[in-house]
């Protein structure tokens, strides 16, 4: 069976033997010998197990880097991982001792030559001019981004401001442009939690003309919603649906179909409210009859929540 190979950065092999990447098969043979010298587990008998354990990891290492097959593939996923085409060698591999400050002897630790492959790692990546330019021109886009998203939070109360009053006032222009009779209608105090309103005037829901979905009171949290009720009237010419704002007097006319009847179904369907602000609303059903009157308008209170 084939042996899988992988790259550790934490755990370089050229840099657990103490030799560089270009070193000979003959230089990895001859200082992996004085390597396993010095963290033989018999040489130190203070803590064997965890010596056997970095006497392992030094087998491991040779076993890879003197086989040619195997170091190859470990050179195209060192490569691949750290973006280099080598690491220069250590000045004097075998100055240091087997000891505390080449090795950290910690349970469960590894050894501690990380630092020192990304440092030549950075060094090499730095002496392309191509590279540095391309890190400064990242390094200015991440800050441009970061100040970006930062304008854009402290900025979001304003933009909402506007953005709700663009709302209305592009509804004020299109009750303007698009009269509607409207009929005399009642008056609503605003409490910003729930509003109690005034006993409705000439406004009667029946089992012939009512609005059963949404309910009184109920709350709106998305962007579209559908009316469902009851339009039946003898003389039935048209309906229609009217919303009109709590707060600021505005009135909304949906839509003035020419239809037959409609029961138990559905009124009217996907009424886009993207652009109403948060607040209080009533829904009203206004049946014209064929002699061009009005029967009692049906209507209900909801609220509309992001």
């Amino acid at each position: 069976m084939a042996r899988k190979i992988r790259y550790d950065s934490r755990l370089d092999y050229y840099v657990v033997l103490g030799v560089a990447a270009t070193a000979s098969g003959e230089e990895i043979q001859r200082v992996y010998r004085q390597r396993a010298k010095q963290v033989h587990p018999d040489l130190h008998p203070e803590d064997p197990e965890h010596a056997k354990q970095q006497f392992q990891i030094l087998n491991e290492a040779y076993d890879v880097l003197s086989d040619q097959q195997l170091r190859w593939i470990y050179d195209q996923l060192r490569r691949q991982s750290l973006g280099i085409r080598d690491i220069p060698p250590f000045t004097d591999p075998l100055a240091d001792k087997y000891a505390p400050r080449n090795y950290n002897f910690s349970r469960g630790s590894q050894y501690s030559y990380t630092t020192d492959v990304w440092r030549a790692a950075w060094q090499n990546i730095l002496r392309s001019p191509s590279h540095r330019l391309s890190i400064g021109i990242t390094v200015m886009v991440i800050i441009a981004v970061l100040i970006f998203n930062l304008f854009t939070r402290l900025l979001a109360p304003t933009f909402e401001a506007i953005r709700n009053r663009s709302a209305t006032t592009q509804a004020q222009a299109l009750q303007t442009l698009m009269p509607q009779p409207i009929a005399a209608q009642p008056t609503f105090d605003y409490i910003p939690e729930r509003p109690t309103p005034a006993t409705p005037v000439f406004a009667v829901c029946t089992d012939h003309i009512q609005i059963s979905e949404p309910a009184d009171g109920s709350e709106i949290n998305g962007e579209t919603f559908n009316i469902r009720g009851t339009a039946d009237d003898p003389d039935l010419h048209n309906y229609r649906i009217e919303i009109d704002s709590v707060s600021s007097g505005s009135r909304w006319i949906l839509r003035l179909p020419a239809t037959i009847a409609v029961t138990d179904g559905v009124l009217l369907e996907n009424i886009s409210i993207g652009n109403f602000p948060t607040g209080y609303y009533i829904l009203r059903l206004r049946v014209q009859r064929s002699d061009e009157t009005f029967a009692p308008p049906c209507e209900v209170q909801i609220r509309r929540k992001r």
